[in-house]
């Protein structure tokens, strides 16, 4: 506000039967006014323009493009065949699943598409360098809906009863094999998911992380009842991915 001007009758105040000396707006010299009884206020034309001249648009900043490594191919090495079939999984189900391989990056490359957009990709390092991640993630991967059922992703027979929640993607393709969808998260972040929860709208979640975490599992299954979820967790001995179809099928009986 400007310099002080003069004290007039506040309206708000009248209204309520108030204000009987008329002095309770205090007028400035630039058209605004404040009432210190009912805290009415009046902006002043120059008060509104000086505010909007000082907003600034807020700098839209371009997400970087995931791209896949230009020299990936869906020619496999023999050692990343030998890796995948340890798993009871073989070169189909790369192929069926899209997965790619890096000569450059020496990594088998899993990519998560939307459409035709590719919104992530993890690759699994087959080289010699131990200062490389064994996995790498280019994308949010973390907040990445990637369901799988038989094996691959979009199964036209996808149902709604229930979703098996596994930490990484070879997991969630084996287990799904099964017939049952399954979901990798990338990670152990179930909390964090919740929303995507409620709209895939399941009727039970089933936590089926690996062997280091019981607790952990534990207290994300309790955190999903408060919210609502009919969930049950499976306390593994190991990896999901490293249990036979057998021993899978036992431990996900209804």
């Amino acid at each position: 506000m400007s310099n002080y001007y003069k004290n007039v009758p506040c309206p708000k105040c009248r209204e309520n039967g108030e204000d009987r000396a008329g002095d309770n707006l205090s007028l400035y010299s630039d058209g605004s006014g404040y009432c210190w009884k009912c805290h009415y206020y009046i902006l002043s034309d120059n008060v509104i323009s000086n505010y909007k001249a000082k907003q600034t648009t807020p700098v839209q900043i371009p997400m970087p493009k995931i791209t896949l490594p230009k020299d990936c191919t869906a020619e496999y090495p023999q050692k990343c065949i030998d890796w995948i079939r340890s798993y009871d999984l073989d070169k189909s189900d790369l192929l069926y699943n899209g997965v790619l391989y890096s000569e450059k990056e020496e990594r088998l490359i899993f990519p998560f598409w939307n459409g035709e957009t590719l919104e992530g990709w993890q690759g699994r390092y087959f080289g010699t360098d131990n200062k490389k991640a064994k996995w790498y993630s280019r994308g949010d991967v973390q907040s990445i809906i990637h369901i799988l059922k038989n094996g691959r992703v979009g199964h036209p027979e996808n149902d709604a009863s229930r979703l098996v929640l596994c930490e990484d993607i070879v997991s969630a393709i084996k287990v799904s094999k099964l017939g049952i969808c399954c979901m990798p998260l990338f990670g152990v972040n179930i909390k964090a998911r919740i929303p995507q929860f409620r709209v895939l709208s399941y009727l039970e979640y089933i936590i089926f992380l690996d062997e280091d975490m019981h607790q952990h599992s534990t207290k994300e299954s309790l955190t999903m009842r408060l919210n609502g979820f009919k969930t049950r967790v499976l306390l593994s001995d190991c990896d999901p991915k490293e249990y036979s179809y057998q021993e899978l099928e036992c431990l996900l009986k209804e």
